[in-house]
């Protein structure tokens, strides 16, 4: 298969990726305790190209390799506190 076919296939993987993070979070959006989290993106080793006729005037151009999920990270911010209405529950604010 074509590189330029496999290039794209990456992005649209990693892309792919992204959307089931948003609608993960989206769907998640009221439950109590859910903390969101949040995907990074590399790009791939970008690979030189030098003239055929003539390699000693260095590199032409630079063809990238596509994209990657570098990590996902998840917010550890503290969420809203809201009453409950039973005295037996509890919540901890802060550190």
């Amino acid at each position: 298969m074509s590189r330029s076919l496999y290039i794209a296939a990456s992005g649209m993987a990693a892309q792919q990726l992204r959307l089931e993070n948003i609608a993960n979070n989206i769907a998640n959006v009221g439950t109590t305790a859910f903390k969101r989290s949040q995907g990074t993106f590399a790009d791939l080793l970008y690979q030189e190209l030098t003239t055929v006729s003539n390699p000693d005037t260095g590199v032409v151009a630079e063809l990238g390799g596509g994209v990657r999920v570098a990590g996902m990270q998840r917010d550890h911010q503290q969420g809203s506190l809201r009453e409950s209405g039973n005295p037996l529950h509890v919540a901890i604010e802060g550190k």
